[in-house]
């Protein structure tokens, strides 16, 4: 297990705790990870509860901290599958992004949900070593060797770029649920496309994303990020036994005199 650490601003402990998110019981990791903070999860993950497809849910919103407390943290969430989720408006940075969330059986991020990455490093120096080793831990869960490597070892340890969740999304850093029992083949799309020059075909299969009042399924019929339409059935908690259609189509709109941007249909 590698020691190093990632740089993480500040030195207030992570916070772990039991909330209330969409109506369920789930843990939520906030601030450094330090030593201790897989001890914390274990406690907490116990009073989670499984969702409706199977797994608890795990909110981070951490700038990271020790990479061999991630490791751990990674070898914890192994043992007891859950679905990481970067929320609507956090931050997940560092060991945060390329560990913890990587260890996601299912993970995601929301709308305003950022993912950071730079490189490793040991008292401020890139250290090689300690990135080789996350990204073979990505490779491990299932991300592709370069599209970790390629930001933890070109991003300087005092910088950090930070990922939409399209860009996660386009870099094959997510997978949602039901993809498994689906038939979806997962992809890189930005990684095709640099290597090749061409965005793929969106895969035709469903996967199932949150909605504020319950699940959805959704297919994309494009490309899987920059997509001109995207299907969904969707059913709300609220509303028991009864399934919605939804339709998103992305396309220019005019905003005004000299401007247009992408705009979003929903139905």
């Amino acid at each position: 297990m590698y020691v190093g650490e990632y740089l993480c601003g500040g030195a207030r402990a992570a916070d772990v705790e039991v909330v209330t998110w969409r109506e369920h019981r789930v843990v939520k990791l906030t601030g450094p990870i330090d030593r201790g903070t897989e001890r914390k999860l274990a406690a907490h993950l116990a009073q989670a509860e499984a969702l409706p497809y199977g797994l608890p849910v795990l909110l981070l919103d951490s700038p990271g901290g020790s990479v061999g407390e991630a490791l751990r943290i990674s070898s914890l969430l192994d043992r007891r599958p859950v679905h990481t989720v970067v929320p609507d408006g956090a931050r997940c940075a560092s060991a945060c992004a390329s560990i913890v969330f990587i260890a996601g059986k299912a993970r995601t991020v929301e709308d305003r949900g950022s993912l950071g990455q730079h490189s490793c490093s040991r008292e401020g120096v890139l250290d090689e070593a300690c990135n080789e080793a996350i990204s073979r831990h990505a490779v491990k869960h299932g991300v592709s060797h370069g599209s970790i490597a390629a930001f933890v070892t070109y991003v300087a340890p005092e910088s950090i770029l930070w990922f939409s969740r399209e860009d996660a999304e386009g870099w094959g850093l997510t997978k949602y649920p039901g993809e498994d029992l689906s038939g979806f083949v997962k992809s890189e799309p930005r990684v095709l496309k640099v290597l090749t020059g061409e965005m793929p075909l969106a895969q035709s299969a469903w996967r199932i994303n949150f909605r504020d009042d319950g699940f959805e399924a959704f297919v994309r019929t494009v490309s899987d990020v920059e997509r001109e339409m995207q299907l969904n059935v969707f059913c709300s908690e609220k509303q028991p036994g009864r399934l919605f259609l939804g339709m998103e189509v992305n396309g220019p709109r005019w905003c005004g005199p000299g401007g247009r941007h992408q705009g979003r249909r929903r139905d």
